[in-house]
């Protein structure tokens, strides 16, 4: 029997609401036991979002791996969606985190590489904390080899000319001369000590000075007068000093000045040779003194050869008060 077209969609209704029936390719019905659509019945690409019941799909409904971000809403996701621990360092951009993104104290010093913080990153009160009490003064070191001498620095500015002072006392304030005695000397060599006989020296001269200090010259000139040929050469020497007492040498000496030796000569004549000596000597007096000039001669084999042949021909004592 063939149906009209109405009558069997009606029939296909009836039967899919009663548990379902198959048809053939004539459109005669023809009763099956309990079949149902499936995804083979369904041609592909045709369901959309409005056959599908919202809130019906499951992940188990989605194939794994399907979902890619151009599937989700732009910050549609929010930390329940995932999964706890499964986020590593490759999941999340470079230098995106800030201090925003980090929870108070929530870096540790496992987090922090070695060397990485500096006297920069800290703050005063942390800088200050990390500093130690002052050390014990150490040991002074050894002193350092000296060094250099700097070159001379230029000379400075002349300075003011200072004002002009007071007219000073005059320095020489006394000055004379004594002339010495014309003598021979009797003896030649032996000691300089005078015993009373005439030997040793001989005083030419006595000057008595007030306390003060001087200035004192002597000069004298000794000539051979005797003997002539006989080829005595010695030395003489004039002294200044205190008198000496007799058989002893004077207490102080400021002068003793010597000539050289007498010459020797073939034909000798009488005051035809001198020879002279002379010396001069500061001297401070503490009291008024007696000064005396003696003459004495000696040869240098220590033997009295020449005596009596020689005197003191002239000489001069001259004194010069420097101050009172």
């Amino acid at each position: 029997m063939q149906l009209p077209r109405k009558a069997a969609a009606s029939i296909l209704a009836a039967t899919v609401i009663a548990g379902g029936v198959a048809f053939g390719v004539s459109g005669t019905a023809s009763a099956k036991s309990h079949s149902y659509v499936t995804g083979a019945d369904i041609k592909n690409s045709t369901v959309t979002s409005a056959d599908v019941k919202n809130g019906s799909l499951t992940g188990s409904d989605i194939k794994d791996g399907s979902i890619h971000g151009t599937d989700v809403a732009n910050s549609s996701l929010t930390g329940s969606d995932v999964k706890n621990s499964s986020l590593t360092g490759s999941d999340i951009k470079d230098n995106s985190i800030t201090s925003a993104d980090i929870a108070t104290n929530g870096v540790g010093s496992s987090e922090i590489r070695a060397g990485a913080v500096g006297l920069s990153e800290l703050s005063a009160s942390a800088e200050a904390a990390l500093k130690g009490k002052t050390g014990a003064t150490g040991k002074t070191g050894a002193t350092g080899k000296t060094g250099a001498t700097g070159k001379t620095g230029a000379t400075g500015a002349r300075g003011p000319q200072g004002e002009k002072g007071e007219k000073g006392e005059d320095a020489v304030v006394a000055n004379d001369a004594l002339e010495l005695t014309q003598k021979t000397l009797p003896d030649i060599g032996g000691s300089w000590k005078n015993d009373g006989t005439g030997q040793g020296h001989v005083s030419v001269g006595t000057v008595e000075l007030e306390a003060g200090t001087y200035l004192l010259s002597v000069s004298a000139d000794f000539q051979k007068v005797g003997g002539l040929g006989q080829g005595a050469t010695p030395y003489f020497q004039v002294q200044v000093g205190t008198v000496a007492a007799e058989n002893a040498f004077p207490t102080t000496t400021w002068i003793t000045a010597q000539t050289a030796a007498f010459p020797a000569a073939a034909n000798e004549r009488a005051n035809s040779v001198e020879q002279t000596a002379s010396g001069f000597a500061v001297v401070t007096l503490l009291a008024k003194t007696t000064v005396e000039v003696t003459a004495f001669g000696y040869n240098a084999d220590q033997s009295g050869k020449g005596s009596g042949d020689f005197e003191l021909n002239h000489g001069t004592l001259t004194w010069v008060q420097v101050n009172k």
